[in-house]
């Protein structure tokens, strides 16, 4: 069974809510600054977003009084714009997030109703003569995953039988994380949360 990708678009996130990288820089200005010996030095300025546009300009092609005259580059326009961005981008992200983690769930939940995860888990109670191997005291009734590395095509040896309640504390301590640590794996982030190839949840 294929899972859905858990990965963002960022380029069409960034797009979407204007990244000054997409930004058209239609409205553009040239204005001036003033580096640390006095000098002006000169630079398009695009009048949306606040970004610098293309190379620095040579000061020679304008005399001092119309130099004198040049608006000063709107440092705060730009930053002001790229909090405002970043602001809508991780909104926009995180929504997309949000609803991909939605449907992953939906298909996982749709797979374990299917014949094939049915007979995995059977497997896995007979193997463990139907005693739970989180407590080793009650019935095991359940096949927990301890990866999702080939989730839907799943070695049984990927899957310990567990009771009612060895897999709700399992969960409880993990779900949260789980979901949030699919989505990074996608990046090769590893900033401590769990692990999914040693600690799945469902």
């Amino acid at each position: 069974m294929q899972f859905p990708s858990l990965k963002v678009d960022a380029d069409e996130i960034a797009r979407s809510t204007g990244s000054p990288r997409h930004c058209q820089h239609s409205r553009q200005e040239v204005r001036k600054k003033i580096d640390v010996n006095g000098r002006a030095r000169l630079q398009n300025q695009c009048l949306d977003c606040g970004a610098p546009v293309g190379r620095r300009l040579s000061a020679k092609t304008y005399t001092p009084s119309q130099i004198e005259t040049l608006t000063i580059f709107d440092e705060e326009l730009r930053s002001s714009y790229w909090r405002a961005y970043s602001i809508r981008f991780e909104a926009a992200r995180q929504e997309q997030i949000d609803r991909l983690k939605k449907r992953w769930r939906q298909v996982y939940d749709e797979y374990r109703r299917t014949p094939e995860w049915i007979a995995r888990r059977n497997l896995v109670l007979l193997r463990a003569q139907g005693i739970c191997e989180g407590c080793r005291s009650k019935r095991a009734t359940e096949a927990h995953h301890t990866t999702y590395a080939h989730v839907g095509e799943e070695f049984l040896f990927e899957l310990v039988a567990v009771c009612r309640t060895c897999h709700d504390r399992f969960h409880a301590s993990v779900f949260p994380r789980f979901l949030e640590t699919l989505y990074y794996a996608g990046y090769g982030r590893n900033d401590g949360a769990t692990d999914i190839n040693n600690e799945a949840v469902f």
